[in-house]
């Protein structure tokens, strides 16, 4: 994850935008696990993989939208071939989500990403939040917030209290990156040393 950390960083602070996507949840045979992240580049190259094949190509294209929204969006693949119209065609028998989040490059964000880099470089628990707009698509840009030792250091949006308490809880349980909902909102967690 340090080798996204830092690609996502650099393209910030290049003044590029980027998308990274993000596999939240999976069941069954997939290419890859919860948690596994790509990062999307302007010229759609990519640094990491979400397994490959037609499923991160799907994810490529629908970068650009998210891009262009502004707002995360969440693709679902079931990876069963179900019929003569599945466009798929793919057999591995599983099923996985993925949030595509668009970073646009702000001074809030290099700051925020170069910060994030630096603390994982050092071996700092910190953890990226991200406020998700709920639904497939959502036009609604994205708020984040960097939590560093137990308070929030940098970001846009306040976190109820008892989500601060629970969330290295949370986060040990986890390891990963994982949808978490409080209060009627949902958030996108990086955990420290994701």
């Amino acid at each position: 994850m340090h080798k996204i950390a830092h690609h996502l960083a650099q393209a910030l602070e290049k003044g590029q935008d980027v998308v990274l996507a993000t596999i939240v949840s999976q069941s069954g045979s997939t290419p890859r696990t919860a948690g596994t992240r790509m990062l999307i580049l302007p010229d759609s190259s990519i640094v990491g993989t979400i397994g490959g094949g037609i499923v991160e190509a799907r994810v490529i294209e629908a970068a650009a939208d998210a891009g262009n929204m502004g707002g995360a969006m969440q693709l679902t693949f079931d990876l069963n071939r179900t019929g003569p119209h599945d466009d798929l065609d793919v057999i591995c028998g599983g099923r996985l989500t993925v949030i595509l989040e668009p970073i646009r490059s702000t001074p809030e964000n290099i700051s925020l990403y170069r910060d994030r880099y630096l603390y994982l470089r050092q071996g700092v628990p910190s953890m990226v939040i991200s406020s998700l707009a709920q639904g497939k698509q959502a036009t609604a840009p994205l708020e984040r917030c960097l939590l560093t030792g137990g308070r929030i250091t940098q970001g846009s949006f306040s976190l109820p209290e008892s989500f601060l308490e629970t969330l290295p809880h949370l986060a040990a349980k986890q390891r990963i990156p994982f949808l978490a909902d409080v209060d009627g909102r949902q958030f996108l967690v990086d955990p420290p040393f994701a």
